[in-house]
C-alpha cells in the first residue's frame, strides 16, 4: 500500500550492476533480481533463448545492433515474463491519478521511494545530451532514487547513444519530462516495483526443456 510518508533527504534503492550494455527494462529488472539470494538462480532458469535484432531507427537516423534474451518484458499491460516472478509485485498507476493527488510528479516519486518502491514510466528524454535539448522522444525510463539536498532523481535506461546506465537529473526536469507525455494511453502510465521475500530453487529439467525448444522451435 502507497502511503503518504514522513519527508525524508535521501533514499536510493539498492540497484545492482548487470554486464549487459541495452534493453534497459530486462537491465533494470535484472538489477533488482540480483538484490535477492537466490534472484540470480531464477534469471539463469528463464532467460535461455538469446535473440538479435539489427535496429533502424529513420526519424532519428540510429541503427544498432543488439542481441538479448527472450522472453524480455515489456513496458505495457500486455503479460510479460516479470509479471510471473515471484520476487518482484508490480502496480499500474494511471497517470491521472498522480496529477490528482500531487502538486508535482517528482512529490510521487518521492512518496513511492520512501515506501521501497521502483518505478519505470515514459519520459520525454530531451535532457539527454546526445539529444540535444530536443523534444518527442518517449522512452520507458527507470527510476531508483532521489537526493533533495541536489534536488534530483536517479534513473536508469539505455541513456547516450543507447547504452544502459545510470544517469542524475533535477526535479524540475522530471516533473517537464512527465508532463510532456501524452495522459490519455494507458501504457504511458507508472508501474511500480516492490521486491518481496522469496527462495527459487533452480531448476535443471527446466533449462534442459527450453534449450530443445530454442534448438527445435518448430516442434511448439
Amino acid at each position: 500500500m502507497l502511503i503518504r510518508s514522513k519527508p525524508k533527504k535521501k533514499v536510493i534503492l539498492p540497484l545492482s550492476d548487470v554486464e549487459i550494455g541495452a534493453w534497459p527494462e530486462q537491465n533494470f529488472l535484472f538489477g533488482l533480481l540480483l538484490n535477492q539470494e537466490t534472484g540470480w538462480d531464477w534469471i539463469m532458469n528463464q532467460f535461455i533463448q538469446l535473440r538479435g535484432a539489427h535496429y533502424i531507427n529513420y526519424q532519428y537516423d540510429a541503427v544498432d545492433f543488439s542481441i538479448t534474451f527472450y522472453p524480455y518484458g515489456i513496458h505495457q499491460l500486455a503479460p510479460n515474463i516479470f509479471d510471473l516472478c515471484p520476487f518482484i509485485n508490480k502496480y499500474i498507476i494511471p497517470r491521472s491519478f498522480i496529477s490528482e493527488q500531487y502538486k508535482s510528479f517528482h512529490e510521487f516519486v518521492k512518496n513511492a521511494l520512501n515506501n521501497g518502491y521502483y518505478l519505470s514510466t515514459f519520459l520525454d528524454q530531451f535532457f539527454r545530451r546526445d539529444f540535444g535539448g530536443n523534444y518527442g522522444f518517449r522512452h520507458p525510463t527507470f527510476i531508483y532514487g532521489y537526493d533533495d539536498a541536489n534536488k534530483e532523481v536517479c534513473l536508469a535506461d539505455n541513456f547516450e547513444h543507447g547504452k544502459y546506465q545510470k544517469k542524475q537529473i533535477r526535479y524540475d526536469q522530471l516533473d517537464k519530462a512527465f508532463m510532456l507525455v501524452p495522459t490519455d494511453i494507458w501504457e504511458m502510465s507508472v508501474f511500480l516495483y516492490k521486491l518481496v521475500p522469496y527462495q527459487h530453487s533452480f531448476f535443471t529439467t527446466y533449462v534442459m526443456e527450453q534449450l530443445q525448444d530454442y534448438l527445435n522451435p518448430n516442434s511448439g
